[in-house]
């Protein structure tokens, strides 16, 4: 007796296997239009304010809160693959990284403009300076990285112009998720913990201390 469970599993495997063949094709096709994307890094400005919140703070040290900015603008370019639909690629990245925005934070107990809130604010004002140098002197790597980044985004295949959105969405998602971009966000974070530390060691409260002559 023929095992027909034996022929029918046979031919399920030979339609999956075509199946992915015809589906791999356009993607495959869509490589000979992969580039290195130019890539502009821009920083963007920032402001700086003091509170004196109602929660209690130390009296000896202060707070920095600071909001880091990372946005990605990309421009895509489209080509028609030979096997029809289209081929859409990243042409151009401009990426804006850096702080926006710091708040420092001292103790409401420290009257405005006396020495010691003025102590604290010179103090906090080093690890604003810190963090901003961090991004500053990050420039090189930060370059690097991005580039590295989108320059592993491959084409991705359109059937319509109406997936263009689909496909653009899918390469930015790609783009964020890389592993060179999460290093970057990491580097970036180590460094600066690194430097806000070495403000800390130099001061140990000296300036506030220094009120009370």
């Amino acid at each position: 007796m023929r095992d027909t469970r034996h022929e029918i599993r046979k031919i399920a495997i030979i339609f999956c296997l075509a199946s992915l063949v015809s589906c791999l094709a356009p993607a495959a096709d869509c490589l000979k239009y992969k580039r290195l994307p130019s890539l502009e890094i821009k920083v963007p400005g920032f402001s700086v304010s003091v509170v004196q919140p109602e929660r209690g703070l130390d009296l000896l040290h202060g707070n920095v809160v600071a909001t880091l900015a990372e946005e990605y603008e990309i421009e895509y370019g489209a080509e028609k693959a030979s096997t029809g639909g289209w081929c859409v690629f990243i042409e151009r990245v401009s990426a804006t990284i850096g702080y926006t925005n710091f708040v420092i934070q001292i103790d409401k107990r420290h009257e405005k403009d006396s020495c010691e809130f003025n102590a604290i604010k010179e103090h906090e004002d080093e690890h604003v300076r810190a963090h901003l140098s961090v991004i500053e002197d990050g420039k090189k790597d930060i370059k690097q990285g991005l580039i590295d980044a989108a320059d592993s985004v491959l084409p991705v295949f359109a059937e319509t112009e109406k997936d263009f959105d689909r496909a653009m969405e899918e390469m930015e998602g790609e783009l964020e998720a890389r592993p060179e971009v999460k290093l970057l966000r990491q580097k970036l974070a180590a460094e600066q913990e690194i430097r806000n530390k070495k403000i800390d060691l130099g001061d140990k409260g000296r300036r506030i201390r220094a009120c009370e002559n």
